[in-house]
């Protein structure tokens, strides 16, 4: 199914320490993401959240549009990261 160009699409990413992430958007903006909010909430990121090395083995699929634990046993969307970043942003000002 091809994706719609209005989600928000990774380039790029790098852990910054404990469950927080460097992305680098489609349009090349970068930013500094906590998903703390997003690990604690949901039972399917308890490994993350009890593993570290677990959580630094991450890479991208899908084109950018997937974030990847675990030959692919967890998962997030880029959209979720996005979120997260706005409300880090909004929380903020």
């Amino acid at each position: 199914m091809p994706r719609n160009d209005r989600l928000p699409t990774l380039l790029a990413v790098t852990v910054e320490d404990a469950h927080t992430i460097r992305v680098t958007w489609a349009n090349g903006a970068q930013e500094v993401v906590d998903l703390s909010p997003t690990l604690h909430r949901f039972r399917l990121y308890a490994p993350l959240r009890a593993d570290p090395d677990l959580f630094h083995d991450l890479r991208l699929e899908d084109d950018g549009a997937t974030l990847v634990w675990r030959d692919g046993r967890i998962d997030m969307p880029a959209d979720a990261i996005w979120d997260l970043a706005r409300e880090t942003m909004d929380n903020a000002e």
